[in-house]
Formats: structure tokens, C-alpha cells, sequence
């Protein structure tokens, strides 16, 4: 995991976001955690992280 502050995040995010890739990117302000870039290796990750932040799906989940 790499820690990176939010001034150094708005000098290069696309950098960030490709470094994301490979591993996760924790943005501090102050020293204090305020996000996280996680990035998607292809679209089935990207499909799978919008679902689980769907409510109607989570819904459908707790049902079956």
C-alpha cells in the first residue's frame, strides 16, 4: 500500500490511478487518512464494485 498526501495526489492523480492498478493508494490530509484509489485490473472489476454499492441489488441478495 502506498501513502500519499492529498497535495501530491492533485500534482499527478492520473500517475496515481495508474499506480492503483497494482496496488492500493491511501490519501492523507494532515497525516489523516480522507480516501483510498483502488484501481480496476479490467471492466469485471469495475461491474463488480458497482453492485455491491447498488442498494437494489444488495437487497435482492439479502432476499435469496
Amino acid at each position: 500500500m502506498k501513502q500519499i498526501s492529498i497535495e501530491e495526489a492533485a500534482t499527478d492523480l492520473l500517475g496515481y490511478f495508474q499506480q492503483a492498478k497494482e496496488d492500493t493508494v491511501i490519501v492523507t490530509k494532515e497525516g489523516k487518512p480522507v480516501g483510498l484509489i483502488i484501481g480496476f485490473g479490467d471492466d469485471d472489476d469495475w461491474w463488480e464494485q458497482l453492485l455491491l454499492k447498488h442498494p437494489p441489488f444488495l437487497e435482492h441478495l439479502n432476499r435469496v
